[in-house]
């Protein structure tokens, strides 16, 4: 069965803009399969101008349950040489636990 998360999605968009890359079309799905919890997080990235990243980064998505503590990572690495203009996402994330209460989306280096 899968539930619809992506108001839980939150944006660093300090880290976004010092990266000068923007984030959007954001979805966040969680599915048990086989007693397996996952969370897929899907969305576009693009350059805050022209068609080229200014650097190589990593997209990273974490869950936090809701004490706060990180249940799953999942992350995509972008090339800036071989980036043109905008590139989809889909990371999928093992959950060691059910309950979502947010999410964390942010570009690094």
């Amino acid at each position: 069965m899968k539930r619809d998360l992506s108001t839980k999605i939150e944006r660093l968009e300090a880290m976004e803009d010092r990266l000068s890359v923007s984030l959007s079309a954001l979805s966040a799905f969680y599915e048990d399969i086989g007693g397996s919890h996952y969370l897929v997080v899907k969305g576009e990235i693009q350059p805050t101008t022209g068609t080229t990243l200014t650097e190589s980064i990593t997209l990273e998505a974490a869950a936090y349950d809701t004490q706060g503590r990180i249940i799953g990572k999942g992350s995509d690495y972008y090339d800036k040489e071989d980036f043109f203009g905008i590139e989809v996402f889909d990371i999928t994330v093992s959950l060691d636990v059910p309950d979502v209460a947010r999410i964390r989306l942010y570009p690094k280096k």
